[in-house]
Protein backbone atom coordinates (compact mmCIF):
# COMPACT_ATOMS: atom_id res chain seq x y z
CA UNK A 1 0.00 0.00 0.00
CA UNK A 2 0.85 3.51 -0.64
CA UNK A 3 1.10 6.26 2.49
CA UNK A 4 0.43 9.32 2.13
CA UNK A 5 -2.61 11.93 2.85
CA UNK A 6 -6.17 12.96 1.70
CA UNK A 7 -7.37 16.46 1.42
CA UNK A 8 -11.03 17.11 1.22
CA UNK A 9 -13.32 20.03 0.95
CA UNK A 10 -16.77 20.09 1.97
CA UNK A 11 -20.07 21.70 1.10
CA UNK A 12 -18.76 22.84 -2.63
CA UNK A 13 -21.88 23.28 -3.26
CA UNK A 14 -21.74 27.34 -1.51
CA UNK A 15 -19.24 27.90 -4.46
CA UNK A 16 -19.54 29.22 -7.93
CA UNK A 17 -18.63 26.64 -10.98
CA UNK A 18 -15.60 29.55 -11.23
CA UNK A 19 -14.36 28.95 -7.73
CA UNK A 20 -14.79 25.49 -8.21
CA UNK A 21 -12.48 25.35 -10.62
CA UNK A 22 -10.10 27.70 -8.91
CA UNK A 23 -10.04 25.44 -6.28
CA UNK A 24 -9.66 22.63 -8.42
CA UNK A 25 -6.76 24.00 -9.90
CA UNK A 26 -5.08 24.68 -6.71
CA UNK A 27 -5.38 21.06 -5.26
CA UNK A 28 -4.39 19.38 -8.64
CA UNK A 29 -0.89 21.25 -9.04
CA UNK A 30 0.64 18.76 -6.26
CA UNK A 31 -1.49 16.10 -6.14
CA UNK A 32 -1.22 12.47 -7.25
CA UNK A 33 -3.78 9.81 -9.05
CA UNK A 34 -4.68 7.20 -7.48
CA UNK A 35 -6.03 5.51 -10.31
CA UNK A 36 -4.30 5.35 -13.54
CA UNK A 37 -1.55 7.75 -14.31
CA UNK A 38 -3.03 9.76 -16.13
CA UNK A 39 -6.71 10.34 -14.53
CA UNK A 40 -7.51 13.58 -13.19
CA UNK A 41 -6.10 13.39 -9.37
CA UNK A 42 -9.19 15.71 -7.50
CA UNK A 43 -11.96 13.84 -7.26
CA UNK A 44 -15.79 15.39 -6.87
CA UNK A 45 -19.01 12.85 -5.29
CA UNK A 46 -21.54 14.89 -4.02
CA UNK A 47 -21.20 17.99 -1.94
CA UNK A 48 -17.04 16.87 -1.56
CA UNK A 49 -13.69 17.60 -3.55
CA UNK A 50 -10.41 15.72 -2.75
CA UNK A 51 -6.70 15.32 -3.13
CA UNK A 52 -4.27 12.76 -2.57
CA UNK A 53 -0.71 13.97 -1.83
CA UNK A 54 2.58 11.48 -1.23
CA UNK A 55 4.32 14.21 1.10
CA UNK A 56 2.70 15.87 4.34
CA UNK A 57 5.20 19.11 3.15
CA UNK A 58 2.46 18.96 -0.63
CA UNK A 59 -0.33 18.33 1.55
CA UNK A 60 0.19 21.22 3.80
CA UNK A 61 1.34 23.79 0.99
CA UNK A 62 -1.97 23.27 -0.55
CA UNK A 63 -4.08 23.38 2.46
CA UNK A 64 -2.52 26.16 3.00
CA UNK A 65 -3.26 27.71 0.00
CA UNK A 66 -6.92 26.41 -0.16
CA UNK A 67 -7.13 28.29 3.24
CA UNK A 68 -6.26 31.00 2.04
CA UNK A 69 -8.28 31.42 -0.96
CA UNK A 70 -11.50 30.59 1.12
CA UNK A 71 -10.76 33.51 3.02
CA UNK A 72 -10.29 35.86 0.33
CA UNK A 73 -13.63 34.85 -0.79
CA UNK A 74 -15.55 34.75 2.61
CA UNK A 75 -16.52 31.27 2.86
CA UNK A 76 -13.61 29.96 5.48
CA UNK A 77 -16.05 29.18 8.21
CA UNK A 78 -18.55 27.12 5.75
CA UNK A 79 -16.15 25.37 3.34
CA UNK A 80 -14.46 22.86 5.46
CA UNK A 81 -11.10 21.43 4.85
CA UNK A 82 -9.94 18.67 6.09
CA UNK A 83 -6.42 16.93 5.93
CA UNK A 84 -5.89 13.32 7.13
CA UNK A 85 -3.58 10.50 6.43
CA UNK A 86 -4.14 7.94 3.79
CA UNK A 87 -3.27 4.83 1.79
CA UNK A 88 -3.82 3.27 -1.45
CA UNK A 89 -2.83 0.83 -4.11
CA UNK A 90 0.60 1.92 -5.68
CA UNK A 91 0.01 2.33 -9.83
CA UNK A 92 2.54 0.22 -10.80
CA UNK A 93 5.68 -1.65 -8.43
CA UNK A 94 8.27 1.65 -8.97
CA UNK A 95 5.51 3.76 -7.36
CA UNK A 96 6.25 2.08 -3.87
CA UNK A 97 8.07 4.48 -1.36
CA UNK A 98 11.37 4.06 -1.95
CA UNK A 99 15.02 6.15 -0.67
CA UNK A 100 14.88 9.58 -2.33
CA UNK A 101 18.52 10.52 -2.16
CA UNK A 102 21.44 8.23 -1.30
CA UNK A 103 23.52 9.82 1.56
CA UNK A 104 26.58 9.83 -0.49
CA UNK A 105 26.65 12.42 -3.43
CA UNK A 106 28.07 10.37 -6.15
CA UNK A 107 28.07 10.47 -9.70
CA UNK A 108 28.94 8.25 -12.69
CA UNK A 109 31.22 9.48 -15.86
CA UNK A 110 31.98 7.30 -18.82
CA UNK A 111 35.85 7.02 -19.20
CA UNK A 112 38.70 5.23 -20.83
CA UNK A 113 38.27 2.38 -18.53
CA UNK A 114 34.62 2.41 -18.36
CA UNK A 115 32.22 3.36 -15.90
CA UNK A 116 33.89 5.06 -12.86
CA UNK A 117 32.01 6.34 -9.74
CA UNK A 118 33.41 9.97 -8.77
CA UNK A 119 32.65 12.67 -6.03
CA UNK A 120 30.66 15.43 -8.00
CA UNK A 121 33.58 17.85 -5.65
CA UNK A 122 36.34 16.62 -7.96
CA UNK A 123 37.41 18.11 -11.34
CA UNK A 124 35.99 16.37 -14.14
CA UNK A 125 34.31 19.85 -15.55
CA UNK A 126 34.86 21.26 -18.66
CA UNK A 127 36.12 24.81 -18.63
CA UNK A 128 33.09 25.75 -21.50
CA UNK A 129 30.21 27.19 -20.24
CA UNK A 130 26.81 25.21 -20.87
CA UNK A 131 23.86 27.66 -20.77
CA UNK A 132 21.01 25.30 -22.58
CA UNK A 133 20.13 23.07 -20.50
CA UNK A 134 17.45 20.84 -21.88
CA UNK A 135 15.19 18.01 -19.75
CA UNK A 136 13.24 15.79 -20.91
CA UNK A 137 11.05 13.55 -18.29
CA UNK A 138 7.61 11.61 -17.87
CA UNK A 139 6.04 9.74 -14.77
CA UNK A 140 7.32 10.89 -11.38
CA UNK A 141 8.62 14.02 -13.33
CA UNK A 142 6.67 16.98 -11.57
CA UNK A 143 8.27 15.73 -7.61
CA UNK A 144 12.04 15.24 -9.28
CA UNK A 145 11.74 18.85 -11.39
CA UNK A 146 10.73 20.47 -8.13
CA UNK A 147 13.70 19.16 -6.35
CA UNK A 148 16.02 19.92 -9.07
CA UNK A 149 14.56 23.62 -9.47
CA UNK A 150 14.98 23.88 -5.91
CA UNK A 151 18.77 24.08 -5.77
CA UNK A 152 19.16 26.64 -8.27
CA UNK A 153 20.52 30.27 -7.82
CA UNK A 154 18.63 33.14 -8.78
CA UNK A 155 19.92 34.93 -12.17
CA UNK A 156 21.42 30.97 -13.19
CA UNK A 157 23.32 32.19 -16.67
CA UNK A 158 21.37 29.07 -18.66
CA UNK A 159 17.86 29.18 -20.02
CA UNK A 160 16.14 25.67 -19.59
CA UNK A 161 13.84 23.69 -21.43
CA UNK A 162 11.18 21.32 -20.09
CA UNK A 163 9.31 18.49 -21.92
CA UNK A 164 7.18 16.84 -19.69
CA UNK A 165 4.68 13.88 -21.26
CA UNK A 166 1.06 15.16 -20.44
CA UNK A 167 -2.46 14.47 -21.75
CA UNK A 168 -3.12 16.87 -24.88
CA UNK A 169 -6.62 17.59 -22.93
CA UNK A 170 -4.48 17.40 -19.79
CA UNK A 171 -4.20 21.29 -18.27
CA UNK A 172 -0.60 21.68 -17.12
CA UNK A 173 -0.02 23.93 -13.96
CA UNK A 174 3.80 22.82 -13.93
CA UNK A 175 5.45 26.61 -14.55
CA UNK A 176 3.34 27.44 -11.39
CA UNK A 177 5.12 24.59 -9.55
CA UNK A 178 8.33 25.35 -10.59
CA UNK A 179 8.33 28.48 -10.27
CA UNK A 180 6.79 28.19 -6.75
CA UNK A 181 9.18 25.99 -5.58
CA UNK A 182 12.65 27.66 -7.29
CA UNK A 183 13.79 31.25 -7.81
CA UNK A 184 13.79 31.04 -11.79
CA UNK A 185 10.46 31.95 -13.46
CA UNK A 186 9.11 29.62 -15.32
CA UNK A 187 6.74 29.55 -17.97
CA UNK A 188 4.91 27.63 -21.01
CA UNK A 189 6.41 28.50 -24.48
CA UNK A 190 4.66 30.32 -26.95
CA UNK A 191 5.75 30.79 -30.60
CA UNK A 192 8.46 33.16 -31.52
CA UNK A 193 9.24 33.40 -27.46
CA UNK A 194 12.47 35.27 -27.27
CA UNK A 195 15.22 33.25 -25.51
CA UNK A 196 16.60 34.62 -22.15
CA UNK A 197 19.09 33.56 -19.64
CA UNK A 198 17.50 32.73 -16.16
CA UNK A 199 14.46 31.55 -17.24
CA UNK A 200 12.48 28.05 -17.35
CA UNK A 201 10.36 27.08 -20.68
CA UNK A 202 8.24 24.41 -20.13
CA UNK A 203 6.32 22.64 -23.72
CA UNK A 204 3.08 23.07 -23.27
CA UNK A 205 0.28 20.18 -24.06
CA UNK A 206 -0.25 18.71 -27.53
CA UNK A 207 2.58 20.42 -28.58
CA UNK A 208 6.41 20.01 -29.46
CA UNK A 209 8.66 22.54 -28.13
CA UNK A 210 11.67 23.32 -30.65
CA UNK A 211 14.72 25.92 -30.57
CA UNK A 212 16.04 28.02 -32.91
CA UNK A 213 19.18 30.66 -32.88
CA UNK A 214 17.62 33.06 -30.29
CA UNK A 215 13.45 32.15 -30.11
CA UNK A 216 10.76 29.10 -29.39
CA UNK A 217 8.82 27.29 -31.85
CA UNK A 218 5.83 25.18 -30.61
CA UNK A 219 5.19 22.25 -32.92
CA UNK A 220 1.83 19.46 -33.46
CA UNK A 221 4.49 17.50 -35.90
CA UNK A 222 3.73 13.35 -35.79
CA UNK A 223 3.71 12.22 -32.05
CA UNK A 224 7.36 10.64 -31.08
CA UNK A 225 7.17 7.77 -28.66
CA UNK A 226 3.01 8.26 -28.66
CA UNK A 227 3.66 11.66 -27.22
CA UNK A 228 3.45 15.62 -27.84
CA UNK A 229 5.44 16.58 -26.63
CA UNK A 230 8.19 14.68 -26.99
CA UNK A 231 11.90 14.79 -25.41
CA UNK A 232 13.91 13.89 -27.99
CA UNK A 233 12.39 16.53 -30.47
CA UNK A 234 13.48 19.05 -27.95
CA UNK A 235 17.14 17.82 -27.65
CA UNK A 236 17.59 17.02 -31.30
CA UNK A 237 16.77 20.85 -32.42
CA UNK A 238 19.15 22.42 -29.03
CA UNK A 239 22.02 20.15 -30.46
CA UNK A 240 21.49 21.27 -34.22
CA UNK A 241 21.38 24.82 -33.35
CA UNK A 242 23.23 24.90 -30.27
CA UNK A 243 26.05 21.94 -30.33
CA UNK A 244 28.17 22.00 -27.71
CA UNK A 245 26.49 24.21 -25.46
CA UNK A 246 23.85 22.08 -24.98
CA UNK A 247 23.07 19.92 -21.67
CA UNK A 248 20.63 17.13 -22.43
CA UNK A 249 19.09 15.70 -18.76
CA UNK A 250 16.67 12.77 -18.60
CA UNK A 251 14.74 12.22 -15.59
CA UNK A 252 12.43 9.33 -14.12
CA UNK A 253 9.74 8.27 -16.63
CA UNK A 254 8.24 5.27 -17.84
CA UNK A 255 9.22 5.02 -21.83
CA UNK A 256 12.42 5.12 -24.37
CA UNK A 257 11.84 9.37 -24.64
CA UNK A 258 14.79 11.16 -24.80
CA UNK A 259 17.65 8.35 -25.49
CA UNK A 260 17.59 9.55 -29.28
CA UNK A 261 17.88 12.97 -28.20
CA UNK A 262 20.16 12.59 -25.85
CA UNK A 263 22.51 10.71 -28.66
CA UNK A 264 21.89 13.77 -30.83
CA UNK A 265 23.95 16.09 -28.01
CA UNK A 266 26.30 13.62 -27.58
CA UNK A 267 27.03 13.73 -31.16
CA UNK A 268 27.11 17.86 -31.16
CA UNK A 269 29.60 17.64 -28.43
CA UNK A 270 27.32 18.18 -25.92
CA UNK A 271 27.03 16.68 -22.20
CA UNK A 272 24.68 14.00 -21.42
CA UNK A 273 23.44 13.65 -17.83
CA UNK A 274 20.50 10.74 -16.69
CA UNK A 275 19.12 10.67 -13.22
CA UNK A 276 20.59 7.69 -11.40
CA UNK A 277 17.55 4.64 -12.12
CA UNK A 278 18.43 3.80 -8.63
CA UNK A 279 17.24 6.81 -7.72
CA UNK A 280 14.25 7.32 -10.18
CA UNK A 281 10.60 7.15 -9.24
CA UNK A 282 10.22 5.63 -12.19
CA UNK A 283 13.75 3.93 -13.76
CA UNK A 284 12.59 2.88 -17.17
CA UNK A 285 13.57 6.43 -18.66
CA UNK A 286 17.03 6.83 -17.74
CA UNK A 287 17.99 3.27 -17.75
CA UNK A 288 16.70 2.81 -21.70
CA UNK A 289 19.38 6.27 -22.55
CA UNK A 290 22.15 4.29 -20.25
CA UNK A 291 21.79 1.31 -22.40
CA UNK A 292 22.50 2.72 -25.53
CA UNK A 293 24.03 6.17 -25.19
CA UNK A 294 27.72 6.59 -24.09
CA UNK A 295 26.44 8.98 -20.88
CA UNK A 296 28.94 11.65 -19.29
CA UNK A 297 27.28 11.67 -15.74
CA UNK A 298 24.73 9.44 -13.95
CA UNK A 299 23.52 11.29 -10.81
CA UNK A 300 21.32 11.00 -8.18
CA UNK A 301 18.79 13.93 -8.33
CA UNK A 302 19.62 15.56 -5.15
CA UNK A 303 23.00 16.04 -6.68
CA UNK A 304 21.99 17.31 -10.35
CA UNK A 305 21.57 20.99 -9.40
CA UNK A 306 25.16 21.58 -8.35
CA UNK A 307 26.21 19.71 -11.23
CA UNK A 308 24.51 21.70 -13.73
CA UNK A 309 25.40 24.95 -11.74
CA UNK A 310 29.25 24.13 -12.30
CA UNK A 311 28.74 23.10 -15.93
CA UNK A 312 26.79 26.20 -16.54
CA UNK A 313 29.39 28.83 -14.63
CA UNK A 314 32.60 26.71 -15.29
CA UNK A 315 36.23 27.89 -13.87
CA UNK A 316 39.62 26.75 -14.62
CA UNK A 317 39.92 25.10 -11.47
CA UNK A 318 37.22 22.59 -12.65
CA UNK A 319 39.04 21.61 -16.28
CA UNK A 320 39.85 18.31 -17.35
CA UNK A 321 43.12 17.59 -16.63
Amino acid sequence: MRSGFCLEIENIALLTEEQCHTLHRELSVLAVSTTTLFDDPIKVIGQRMTAHYSYDYHAQETRKHVCQYLEQIGLESTVKVTLQPAQWEPMHQWDLPRHHFPEERLSSRFGNNGWQTIPLDGGDVSTMAHDIIVIGTSAGGVEALMTLVAGFPAGLRASLFIVMHILPTHPSALPTILSRWGPLPACHATEGMLIEQGTIYVAPPNHHLLLSLESLHLGTGPKEHHVRPAADVLFRSAARVYGPRVVGVVLTGNDGDGTVGLQAVKQSGGVTIVQDPADAAWPEMPQHALERVKIDYTTALVSMASLLIRLVEPSEDNATT
